[in-house]
């Protein structure tokens, strides 16, 4: 009686805890990492696996390092995405993120991607 107890017991907490402690990582982007873009780019969404806090952001720079200024930035759950005043004209950009998780762990890093319309 005890033995059966015990195992559904360690099983409950190998499949639950974990989930529960789990940090918040970045899950996709669009655009993708490495991706090229032949078509009007006005914005930049980051997905995350988990809720995120207000005051996480991003920048985005030019190839030449200037950055490129967001007309608006939100977070809505687990997504944050910026918008431009106008489409991005073509060249290689760099998107350097910071993102605070809903446990107040941060978070960041970078990805590029290059807009080829023609």
């Amino acid at each position: 009686m005890l033995k059966p107890l015990c195992v559904t017991l360690i099983a409950t907490f190998l499949f639950v805890v974990p989930e529960v402690y789990a940090h918040t990582y970045l899950d996709s982007t669009n655009p993708s990492d490495g991706s090229t873009i032949t078509q009007d780019l006005q914005t930049i969404s980051l997905n995350y696996s988990g809720i995120i806090e207000q005051g996480s952001t991003f920048s985005v720079r030019t190839s030449s390092g200037s950055e490129i200024p967001l007309d608006s930035i939100t977070v809505h759950e687990g997504v944050l995405s910026g918008t431009f005043a106008s489409p991005l004209p073509n060249d290689t950009y760099t998107v350097e993120w910071d993102s605070i998780s809903q446990d107040g762990h941060p978070l960041s890093g970078s990805f590029s991607f290059t807009v080829n319309r023609p």
